[in-house]
């Protein structure tokens, strides 16, 4: 963990201070607490998926960068989905009794299969 948190420590501080926001003005842009968003440039907390879309996309930093600092792969969107019977599944998977751990391999899987099938 500390490894990663070195890492996104640098790629979000950096790329802040590159657009010249402080740490309360850019956590005021994307609707954090300026606490929150230091923690996480320090590694301290990891953030959503949501919050790691809106780090990334008001840093402009590719969302698979900034995953990837925090050790994750992010889950699929609806935006991302064209098919019911993707989307069906996946509503399956959310609503079944499996537990957690074993629901995130589910959607891991199926992230990893749309992936593969995007890639074609």
């Amino acid at each position: 963990m500390e490894k990663n948190g070195a890492k996104r420590e640098g790629i979000i501080t950096k790329n802040r201070e590159l657009k010249n926001f402080t740490v309360r003005q850019m956590a005021k842009q994307i609707n954090l607490s300026a606490i929150y968003l230091l923690e996480i440039e320090q590694g301290l907390k990891v953030p959503s998926d949501y919050t790691i879309r809106q780090i990334s996309n008001f840093l402009d930093i590719p969302d698979e960068e900034l995953f990837s600092c925090f050790g994750k792969e992010p889950i699929l969107t609806g935006a991302a989905l064209e098919g019911k019977t993707l989307k069906k599944t996946i509503g399956e998977v959310q609503r079944s009794k499996l537990n957690e751990d074993r629901k995130q391999e589910m959607y891991d899987k199926l992230y990893n299969l749309y992936r593969h099938i995007e890639e074609r």
